[in-house]
């Protein structure tokens, strides 16, 4: 035991060793880095415009380089670790096909501009040229307020360079000399080499440029411009603070809509024995003919199903217009009579489609051909209750907060994107919608069917919503690059479009209409699930069949099972349309086929011919990019 501690504290002793080693080691990102004498830069000339005065520069660099060995281009890397941005990048390339693309490496802190094409190799030993120009913002240097700190040429480069020309123009003259530093990552040499330079920095004006010629790889030069105290100032970058007021604007408008236009009024529900009748506008019954199961499905949750649609087969053979048999396993369908005129008109289509091949339908033979009655149904339904549901005014809110949210994340990823550039798209800023989406079809969920989803299944999506809504401030916090938004303004953009999208189906209210046809509705499915058995025996003796009319409205409502359960200790006789090869009945055996039947049945009608489709094809090449720089 002695030993196997004693080996456990060797291995934390070691471990904490190599943390420390890698924690107190130079940092320099170029130690493993190795020469790359596959192309030399023969001149590069970079001009830094930073006379606004606002730690602003507009930055134009353009190389020329000769490649020896092949390669499909280079990349340009700036960091953007310290607060820096990079905007308006525009990049001419033609002897580089104008092929460019620009992305954030290394966790956003390197700002990278490749230049090339992976499909097609640069000429070797022709001199090609290329122009990179952008704006950078930089923040107040630490130890120097008042001074411009750049990297003139970056220490990345991989190859050799063979000269340079480097031209600053300032707001002002410098209060100090300026100082100049030369050589690797880490070295500071102050002047620069003798023969390094090519002509001195010009004095007493804002304008300063010199030559520097011979630089090795991973060789740069960073300048130190010292400028009288306030000439600096800083300029704010306004996107941010317009990202983080819109979003909290969004969330402010969308809890006004949710509690000046969405407060539905409570539902009062009356208790039905049987399938209640449409009432009007004033809770008085409105119509002769009850709800059908299609009717309920649709109202109970703003959804017409397919299995809503199948329930009227045995709505159908509840009413005497069919029978339904099963020889040998094999769902059979058999007319009777009928549907009077006055049946709806989704009716009439559905019943009509069921046999009309002939009066005698085995269901396996209705496969991919009953689909586009049941879609029929579904559109007729729809029309039926459009408008009658929900109040308009809140109906668009809930629509205008939907396209809001997604409009929002879609836009700041891309607007916030093309300040830099538009050949750049963030990699990760489309995921930035999925979590608004999703919030929105969870909520939708939730509104259309907290009616007749059981409470904790309600409970578990209000908690879904809550981690998603969290993810999705943390996917906001996490896909923007410091560089295009700071991570304040980035969580109070997930904030809002989260809490927007989460509000937003909230937000519709139903109209007294929807709210009488509810009350009913709640009313029957309350019965449904409380019903006593001497209440249930009263109505069998009124009506030998109740069960089975019923059955279909439980099948909608999802109320089945309790349905089925309750009459298991009463007497029920067949079902009048149900005919089988068994010499005794049997409930519970009916109750299995009715739920294999309902579910076969509901597969067939929604079944449709599928398409093929063939493709070919694919992206074929590759290769390396040489060179790279750090600078800015």
């Amino acid at each position: 035991m002695k030993k196997k501690r004693f080996a456990l504290v060797c291995f934390i002793v070691v471990c904490i060793a190599f943390i420390f080693v890698g924690c107190s080691s130079s940092g320099n990102p170029y130690d493993t880095a190795e020469a790359d004498d596959g192309y030399v830069m023969n001149n590069v000339d970079v001009k830094i415009d930073a006379s606004a005065g606002d730690r602003t520069m507009r930055i134009t660099e353009r190389y020329t380089f000769t490649y020896n060995l092949a390669s499909h281009g280079f990349y340009r890397d700036i960091p953007v670790n310290n607060g820096e941005k990079i905007r308006d990048v525009t990049i001419a390339a033609r002897d580089f096909y104008d092929e460019f693309e620009v992305s954030h490496e290394n966790n956003g802190k390197i700002f990278r501009v490749r230049i090339g094409d992976a499909d097609r190799y640069v000429r070797l030993r022709t001199k090609l040229s290329c122009t990179i120009e952008y704006t950078l913002y930089t923040p107040a240097h630490a130890e120097y307020p008042n001074a411009i700190v750049l990297n003139a040429i970056g220490q990345g480069w991989s190859c050799a360079i063979e000269h340079a020309k480097i031209e600053v123009k300032l707001p002002a003259e410098t209060v100090e000399t300026p100082k100049y530093y030369y050589g690797g990552w880490g070295e500071k040499l102050d002047p620069l080499k003798d023969g390094v330079v090519s002509s001195a920095p010009e004095s007493g004006n804002s304008t300063y440029s010199f030559e520097v010629s011979g630089l090795s790889s991973f060789e740069g030069i960073t300048l130190y411009y010292f400028l009288g105290e306030g000439v600096l100032t800083t300029k704010t970058d306004k996107l941010p603070l317009i990202v983080s007021a819109v979003s909290l604007a969004l969330v402010v408008l969308a809890l006004l809509f949710r509690f000046l236009l969405g407060r539905s009024p409570e539902l009062a529900p009356v208790t039905n024995f049987y399938p209640p009748k449409h009432p009007d506008q004033d809770g008085s019954e409105g119509s002769s003919e009850p709800m059908d199961p299609v009717d309920m499905g649709y109202l109970i949750d703003n959804t017409c199903s397919g299995q809503d649609v199948t329930s009227l087969i045995f709505y159908f053979a509840s009413k005497g217009h069919l029978d339904i048999e099963d020889p040998d396993g094999e769902l059979t369908l058999v007319h009777k009579k009928d549907l009077p005129e006055s049946a709806p008109s989704h009716q009439q289509i559905f019943f009509k489609k069921l046999f009309s091949s002939g009066e005698r339908v085995e269901v396996s033979t209705l496969t991919n051909k009953m689909y586009t009655a049941v879609m029929t149904v579904q559109t007729k339904i729809k029309g039926m209750y459009a408008g009658k549901l929900y109040d308009r005014k809140s109906r668009a809110a809930s629509v205008f907060l939907s396209v809001l949210s997604v409009l929002l994340s879609f836009l700041t990823v891309f607007i916030a994107s093309f300040q830099i550039s538009f050949a750049y798209i963030n990699p990760f800023g489309a995921m930035a919608v999925f979590p608004v989406i999703i919030l929105q079809l969870i909520g939708t969920v939730l509104v259309n069917n907290r009616l007749k989803m059981k409470k904790p299944l309600q409970y578990l999506l209000y908690f879904v919503c809550g981690v998603v809504a969290a993810v999705t401030v943390l996917v906001y916090a996490c896909v923007f690059p410091a560089n295009i938004l700071p991570q304040y303004a980035a969580i109070l953009l997930g904030v809002g479009v989260a809490g927007c999208a989460l509000l937003a189906p909230f937000v519709a209210r139903r109209t007294p209409y929807y709210t009488n046809e509810l009350n009913e509705i709640m009313g029957f499915k309350d019965f449904l699930q409380s019903a006593e058995k001497e209440r249930l025996e009263m109505l069998l003796a009124e009506n030998p069949q109740y069960y089975y009319d019923i059955l279909p409205y439980a099948n909608v409502l999802g109320v089945s099972s309790i349905w089925e359960d309750k009459f298991k200790n009463l007497t029920v006789e067949p079902p009048r349309y149900y005919r089988s090869s068994d010499a005794v009945f049997d409930l519970l055996l009916f109750n299995t086929f009715y739920r294999r039947s309902y579910a076969r049945a509901s597969t067939v009608a929604v079944s449709r011919p599928s398409s093929s489709s063939r493709s070919g094809g694919g992206f074929r090449g590759g290769g390396g990019f040489s060179g790279g720089g750090f600078g800015g």
